[in-house]
């Protein structure tokens, strides 16, 4: 209030109201701070922190693209903001930034997990869909047909995030993740029955059991 500059204080406040569960006033603190340094992402960060806190998130969401925006090297905003949009049952953003953050980072694991997780669901939706459809009609033959032929096409869209999620954490969830995926297709391709098996040998390699 005296016209000091330096950011310290509002530091100091923030943290005091976060404590206190006090989350307006330090949201206001933390907006004076990014208004202050607007290129600083911890201070960023602080903002995010409160809105997602307090469960904002289209405005968590804000913040993120201005973040992305402002530095077309800053992964972890686009991921975030992925995140942000999957909360909002917002898919096409959810991928859309997951993308983006693989594309500044190739061997960013925690957003291809997501697209690999994201495309294989589709894949899903398109085999539920499908199984759903028990009339006997033409209408009904044509679209099981159809879907019949996009099932595999959305699995195989999912098979290379996957690998590349075992081959950076050659763990449990990425194991089962790509176990999943072959499975499926093998019901399509039985040529996919190799992979099966040189996968649950890389898996058991590795301390992972896939049967």
């Amino acid at each position: 209030e005296m016209g000091g500059k330096s950011t310290d204080p509002y530091l100091q406040l923030y943290n005091i109201y976060y404590q206190k569960n006090d989350y307006d006033n330090a949201l206001k603190i933390a907006q004076k701070l990014t208004a202050l340094k607007p290129d600083n992402s911890d201070y960023l960060n602080m903002e995010y922190n409160i809105y997602a806190k307090t469960k904002r998130l289209p405005e968590a969401k804000a913040l993120m693209e201005k973040r992305a925006n402002a530095d077309p090297n800053d992964k972890e905003s686009r991921y975030f903001g992925g995140l942000i949009c999957n909360e909002l049952k917002d898919t096409d953003g959810t991928m859309k930034w997951m993308k983006e953050a693989v594309k500044v980072d190739p061997d960013y694991y925690d957003a291809l997990l997501v697209i690999a997780k994201l495309t294989y669901g589709e894949g899903q939706k398109l085999r539920n869909e499908r199984n759903a459809i028990t009339g006997s009609k033409d209408a009904d033959l044509k679209k099981r047909q159809e879907l019949f032929k996009q099932i595999p096409v959305k699995f195989k869209e999912a098979q290379p995030y996957w690998e590349k999620c075992v081959e950076l954490k050659p763990e449990e969830e990425a194991f089962f993740g790509l176990y999943s995926v072959y499975s499926d297709i093998a019901g399509f391709d039985p040529s996919y029955e190799a992979k099966i098996a040189e996968l649950k040998r890389k898996a058991k390699a590795a301390g992972v059991e896939l049967d």
